[in-house]
């Protein structure tokens, strides 16, 4: 029978936690067990070892009821459990500490990979865009390569984009070509050109710009010569040029011939040249009839036949800008037309400031007696003939024989004027003289220009001819060359936006 026994305190506490002792029976020899049990993993030294004395406990409670209580054997103190978690705190900080470290290591690898990818991107970018520079360049360079291949390349191309996307490596190029004064390439050879040369890699786009400028002379050679026939010159007289006397095919003297002669075929002498002999020459540029004729007609202001003096003679009279006496109506330019219908003109005695055309003209249509004869427009043609033209006519030209003020205000003479009728001048034909028929050259002829066969010059009497070497560089329309080599104008290279 079990028996509880209670025990009194010795001297109780106030607060003690009363501690009650049980007489137990032993059941199952459990003391024996106990006694005989080896002590496994040390478990006596560590109890022996455990503290639970109050002298070695760091709580600030050191009654002897709390040091019974929380030191008795095997319980652990404050300072252990304080020394634990301390333990665990250093622990958990380690690991924040590396997650951390390996997430800045995480960052600071991904942001060099898309560094070294813009880098690469930024790199083929740069080099995209210098290889479009390139292709832009390349787009010019063919330009200036079909250019100098045709000679015709006027004719033969349009005003705007000669080809577009050509492939070239990786890329492609673009090229337009324009006339940058009227958009018409076809028109001048003295006119200007711009090449535009766009270049396209992947995303990557260069515009390049350069304008090129005529060079040499703007004018056909015929204007070079003093005397120039599309077929033969036969000379049975005396000519004296400055300048070259020269025919696409023969040159035949009989009398003297003082100038440099040249023929595309063959020069014949049989009288005397004073001056350098050549045969086969090249041809010489002449207009094209068609559009020389066009062009005045355009330009020109027309004066009926059947208003002349008996229908066909210019007569004892004075033509200019500024005075039409047949119909009144002026030309700012002095431009004037007749058709001829077939009927031969007469121009005699009288003086002309300007240019008169004459369509279809009679075959013995002739300048006879004193003329005094010179372009309004300094570099304008002075005659341009469809068909034969003589020329016969006397040294001068006399105000009081024609009965007419040739120096009126209105069209002055080298700058004076005057209003008087006693003036005489000295004939002389200035400017272009140019016929598609046969120029017939009889009398005493001055020329200060240049004459112009289609067809054949023939000299009877005593022809002089100054040149007009300005004629060829400024010459006028009708009378360009088709062809002028361009080059390059400095200072002209742009980028473009494109």
């Amino acid at each position: 029978m079990l028996r509880l026994v209670q025990s009194q305190p010795q001297d109780p506490t106030p607060g003690a936690i009363p501690q009650r002792t049980a007489a137990l029976p032993d059941r199952g020899g459990m003391a024996n067990r106990s006694a005989a049990m080896p002590d496994r993993g040390g478990m006596a030294k560590r109890s022996a070892a455990m503290p639970d004395s109050p002298s070695t406990c760091a709580c600030p409670d050191t009654t002897p009821a709390h040091s019974a209580w929380a030191h008795r054997p095997g319980r652990f103190s404050s300072a252990h459990v304080a020394s634990a978690n301390a333990s665990t705190r250093r622990l958990g900080s380690a690991y924040v500490m590396v997650m951390g470290t390996a997430l800045m290591v995480t960052v600071v690898g991904l942001a060099a990979l898309t560094a070294v990818r813009v880098a690469r991107r930024t790199a083929t970018a740069g080099n995209d865009f210098i290889e479009a520079r390139l292709h832009a360049q390349s787009a010019i360079e063919i330009g200036l390569a079909l250019i100098d291949a045709d000679p015709d390349w006027r004719i033969h191309t349009t005003n705007g984009v000669w080809f577009t996307d050509r492939p070239l490596g990786t890329g492609s190029l673009t090229l337009s070509v324009i006339d940058p004064l009227d958009g018409d390439l076809a028109n001048s050879a003295s006119d200007p050109v711009v090449l535009s040369g766009l270049g396209k890699v992947r995303d990557a786009r260069y515009a390049l710009a350069v304008q090129l400028q005529p060079y040499g002379p703007k004018g056909m050679d015929c204007l070079a010569s003093a005397v120039h026939a599309g077929e033969r010159i036969y000379n049975y007289g005396t000519v004296t040029a400055d300048a070259a006397v020269s025919a696409d095919v023969n040159v035949i003297n009989w009398y003297v011939l003082r100038a440099n002669v040249e023929a595309a075929g063959t020069v014949y002498n049989y009288g005397t040249i004073t001056g350098t002999s050549t045969s086969g020459v090249a041809a010489k540029e002449m207009p094209d009839t068609t559009k020389l004729f066009t062009t005045y007609a355009a330009m020109a202001t027309v004066i009926p036949r059947a208003t002349l003096e008996g229908g066909n003679k210019f007569k004892q009279t004075l033509l200019s800008p500024a005075y039409n006496p047949y119909t009144g109506v002026t030309n700012a330019n002095g431009v004037y037309l007749v058709d001829c219908q077939g009927q031969n003109i007469e121009i005699h005695d009288m003086r002309i400031v300007g240019t008169l055309v004459l369509r279809n003209a009679g075959s013995d249509t002739k300048v006879v007696h004193g003329v005094l004869w010179e372009p309004a427009v300094p570099n304008y043609p002075a005659l341009i003939v469809e068909g034969p033209i003589k020329f016969d006519y006397e040294t001068q030209l006399s105000e009081s024989h024609v009965n007419l003020n040739l120096n009126p205000s209105h069209t002055p003479y080298k700058g004076a004027s005057d209003t008087d009728k006693t003036d005489i001048y000295a004939s002389k034909l200035t400017g272009i003289y140019y016929a598609t028929g046969l120029c017939t050259l009889n009398a005493t002829v001055v020329i200060e220009g240049v004459l112009i066969s289609n067809y054949r010059v023939q000299v009877n009497g005593t022809l002089t001819v100054t040149h007009d070497a300005t004629l060829r560089e400024s010459p006028p329309p009708g009378f360009e060359t088709a062809y002028r080599p361009l080059a390059i104008q400095p200072g002209t290279w742009i980028q473009l936006v494109n």
